[in-house]
């Protein structure tokens, strides 16, 4: 595997970035509707729901890329870099939850890239300090733009909340967070999947150990990323059979690697998508 933080090109993305630093891109709103244009690359502005019951604020962090281009989920595959989300210089705000949508399985020449191509809404959350003053949201995002090779992009957005009238995109918000993994509880996955070690064919302690993981679910399922602690990297693969993929435990800690892992699943389909941990012992035999 190679160093997450890589891009597509890393030479081309050595290249660019003393120029990002200097010269960062800005897309300044203060409402929904107000962002600018980039690099011809991307776009983000901010798009926001009527006020809710719930105490919250519902949002969407809106990322518009060139077609054919793509940026990277929270765990961005085999090369790539996760977005970076900043609320600093916020008012009045005592919480602010960015999710994620599930993310698509990208081949790419050098791997494969978990993300999003052409649009990826990201719902936010915004929780203010004092409920009966407004907030003032500043978000400063860095994300990268991949095409042949990778861009680093920066922005910066800015809204009032509550909105002015006739300013929201409930309809929006309310679709990208439809498509937020639901987390299952215990008895959920008991009775939703099962999981399988495999019989290793390898016989020396380092041989990489292997898993089945069986959904269950009328829903059908179309493919399966995993998330791990820091040291850990877990691939997963669909199996010939329906609803069936394999986890493979490719890399471990040098130190500390303590087992069980756990690994958190994210299982998508076309009816809905699902959040999971399984506690997966990974420590090969003999050690």
């Amino acid at each position: 595997m190679q160093n997450p933080f890589q891009s597509c090109k890393m030479t081309i993305w050595a290249a660019v970035l003393p120029f990002f630093y200097l010269s960062p891109l800005f897309a300044l709103a203060d409402s929904y509707a107000n962002g600018r244009p980039g690099d011809k690359t991307s776009e983000l502005r901010l798009i926001a729901a009527e006020n809710s019951s719930d105490g919250l604020y519902h949002l969407g962090v809106e990322i518009t890329l060139k077609e054919g281009a793509l940026t990277y989920w929270r765990q961005p595959g085999d090369a790539g870099v996760p977005p970076i989300f900043s609320f600093d210089g916020s008012d009045n705000l005592a919480k602010a939850e960015v999710l994620y949508p599930a993310p698509a399985r990208i081949k790419e020449d050098e791997g494969e890239a978990f993300g999003y191509r052409d649009k990826v809404v990201f719902p936010l959350h915004v929780t203010p300090r004092d409920k009966t003053r407004p907030v003032a949201l500043k978000l400063t995002a860095d994300y990268a733009v991949c095409e042949r090779i990778c861009i680093p992009a920066k922005s910066h957005v800015e809204m009032s909340l509550p909105l002015a009238h006739g300013d929201s995109q409930d309809a929006a918000v309310a679709a990208a967070e439809a498509r937020v993994p639901r987390r299952l509880s215990e008895n959920e996955i008991a009775g939703k999947l099962t999981l399988a070690p495999e019989k290793n064919s390898g016989t020396s302690a380092s041989a990489a150990l292997s898993w089945r993981l069986a959904w269950k679910d009328a829903a059908p399922a179309t493919d399966l990323f995993a998330e791990a602690p820091e040291g850990w990297y877990f691939e997963t693969k669909k199996t010939d059979l329906p609803n069936e993929f394999r986890i493979v435990a490719v890399e471990a800690p040098t130190k500390d690697g303590a087992s069980p892992v756990p690994v958190t699943l994210t299982l998508t389909g076309p009816q809905q998508n699902f959040e999971f941990t399984l506690p997966l012992d990974a420590a090969p035999a003999g050690r």
